[in-house]
């Protein structure tokens, strides 16, 4: 089964002989049989916080025959679970930027090496957890599917406090220093959306980040 470009960017960050990945909202647990079946990773945690998606990605991966090598958890995120062997991934996407966060958050012992982000609402409130707790955003990709843009991030615990700059919270820090042609059709799209919204429906933080929007497109002569 293919993988479209959310879940490939997501796939690809993985390097191959991993030996555990964990995947937190995984849906249909498309994402976890192609790192088995491609025999990328030794083993793959899928967890649900509602039975029925758990539900959906157990048949498929019943159907693949993989169940030895894919387990499944219905659980809130990673709060009160530890899993062995510690992953050196977890991947948590489709949700909003809250959930992540939580998410994150109440993860007290499943430490990996990498957070592999999406998050589907409020990137600029996502990376500033990260850079005020002690993350570093490694990686960051934009991919456009079905009719949606969505930003990706590959995150590393740190041991130090990373400066950032507006720029870097509402743009991303990793994103507007290799900008492609998603990206820049994503900015000029939310530049205009926000250029023609009422004032009194503009809040602070919208208000801001169409400054900086509307600045770095200048900047790079996308708009005149």
């Amino acid at each position: 089964m293919n993988l479209g470009p959310r879940l490939k960017t997501i796939y690809n960050w993985i390097k191959q002989g991993a030996n555990h990945v964990v995947d937190i909202g995984a849906d249909h647990a498309f994402l976890s049989i192609n790192l088995i079946k491609n025999n990328k990773v030794n083993l793959v945690s899928n967890i649900e916080i509602n039975e029925l998606p758990l539900q959906n990605g157990y048949k498929n991966v019943v159907n693949a025959q993989l169940t030895n090598k894919i387990k499944f958890y219905l659980n809130n995120g990673l709060k009160n679970l530890t899993l062995n062997p510690v992953p050196e991934y977890i991947c948590i996407s489709g949700m909003g930027a809250d959930n992540i966060i939580e998410i994150i958050s109440n993860n007290l012992t499943n430490q990996p090496h990498f957070y592999l982000l999406q998050a589907n609402t409020d990137n600029d409130k996502l990376r500033k957890f990260l850079f005020t707790n002690f993350f570093t955003i490694k990686d960051e990709m934009i991919v456009y599917e079905n009719d949606h843009y969505y930003e990706l991030m590959m995150v590393e615990q740190s041991n130090v406090l990373v400066n950032f700059t507006l720029q870097d919270l509402y743009l991303g820090p990793i994103l507007q220093t290799k900008p492609n042609d998603i990206f820049k059709q994503y900015l000029l799209e939310k530049y205009h959306y926000l250029s023609a919204l009422p004032l009194e429906k503009i809040n602070s933080n919208l208000k801001l980040e169409y400054q900086v929007i509307k600045d770095f497109l200048y900047e790079k002569k996308w708009i005149n």
